[in-house]
């Protein structure tokens, strides 16, 4: 089918002048969603919406398990192009959005102004949780595709392969947009931060504070796109400031912290703690992720009396945290352009024009009181 916008109204015009025209008569039966996509070359979410919208404006009646029946030949009230409602005519129906956790320093607003972003374009969105587990993901997304929603913005689960159900929706030319994670080689686009930037901004800002000796705490890069990115950037930004590689804090846990902001792993904390005292001599130390700050025992000030700490986000509102130098995710900006590549998808039915999206961080310094490097609100 050529492109074009709204490829759904395309279908809905179609078949709303052949019941106009007598062509179909009222009681008649409708092709199945799935006749209709491959007739016009679409996928089977623009064929629901199109059924949809016409049963929406009264011209048919889908039975489940049964068809699509022609109900009326009426024309509607509003325009009658299956848009009654959309002032801009951009959108109908509902975004499935799964993520795989949130938090209040990072998730929780972009799931804000996502919606807030989504519904400017006549969408609704309808959000749903993996908590980390790739099983719980394939479950949300078989879900979310029962409820005939019109594309997915999901926020993939960390693991060495991808998501099979991610690649079937990819294959079946579903509207996807892929939220702070990439899929290398895959023809699906992606918003996420500039983890690579991200932390070069962390590392400048120490040098500005007069540190050479930069210790870093992360774990295996091989999996996950944004911890990669974020690796590739510290190493990267030492050499280029000319400072003395010191050696990295590898975690080894095997699975990471829990999705809750009180949820602490005390082998984790050993381990960090075991990495500052074999290194005496590091003045800075930046964490990939604040969930591995938050696993060190600040009661033993140990950290933040002897170097200066930061790290990407900040959840100073978990219990017994404090706030430190961090780099902010811009989740507004995040949500914007997320929904921008999506609706694209939706209205045009076709693969995304831009595949890979990179918002800047913003750099939140902390308050140091003079004569001293303890951070404080």
């Amino acid at each position: 089918m050529a492109n074009g916008k709204y490829l759904y109204r395309q279908i809905y015009k179609d078949i709303t002048d052949q019941i106009r025209s007598g062509r179909l008569d009222i009681g008649a039966q409708l092709p199945t969603a799935s006749e209709l996509a491959k007739s016009y070359e679409v996928s089977m979410i623009t064929a629901n919406a199109a059924l949809n919208s016409l049963k929406e404006d009264g011209y048919i009646e889908r039975v489940k398990g049964h068809g699509n029946f022609v109900l009326s030949r009426d024309i509607p009230e509003g325009d009658g192009d299956g848009e009654r409602g959309n002032a801009d005519g951009a959108g109908n129906g509902t975004i499935g959005v799964i993520m795989e956790h949130v938090s209040s320093c990072f998730g929780l607003d972009y799931l804000y102004a996502l919606d807030e972003a989504a519904n400017k374009r006549g969408y609704k969105t309808l959000v749903r949780f993996s908590y980390g587990s790739r099983r719980r993901e394939d479950e949300e997304i078989l879900f979310l595709k029962k409820q005939n929603v019109r594309g997915f913005v999901c926020m993939p689960c960390h693991g060495t392969y991808y998501n099979t159900e991610i690649l079937r929706l990819v294959l079946e030319r579903v509207p996807v947009v892929l939220f702070d994670k990439q899929m290398k080689g895959i023809p699906v686009a992606s918003v996420r931060t500039d983890n690579h930037g991200a932390v070069g901004l962390l590392v400048s800002w120490l040098v500005s504070r007069g540190r050479k000796n930069i210790g870093y705490v992360t774990v295996d890069d091989a999996y996950t796109s944004s911890v990669k990115a974020r690796n590739r950037g510290f190493r990267e930004s030492i050499q280029r400031n000319g400072l003395e590689k010191m050696p990295e804090c590898m975690i080894r846990t095997k699975s990471k912290f829990g999705i809750y902001s009180d949820s602490f792993d005390p082998d984790t904390g050993r381990q960090i703690m075991e990495y500052l005292d074999a290194n005496p001599k590091m003045d800075g130390i930046i964490f990939e992720e604040y969930g591995f700050l938050r696993q060190i025992p600040l009661s033993r000030g140990q950290l933040l009396k002897r170097i200066d700490a930061c790290c990407i986000d900040e959840d100073y509102m978990s219990p017994g945290n404090c706030y430190v130098t961090h780099v902010r995710q811009d989740e507004k900006a995040l949500a914007e352009k997320t929904a921008e590549i999506l609706a694209e998808q939706i209205q045009n039915n076709s693969l995304p024009s831009l595949t890979d999206y990179r918002v800047p961080g913003i750099l939140c310094t902390a308050k140091i009181p003079e004569g001293g490097n303890e951070k404080q609100l």
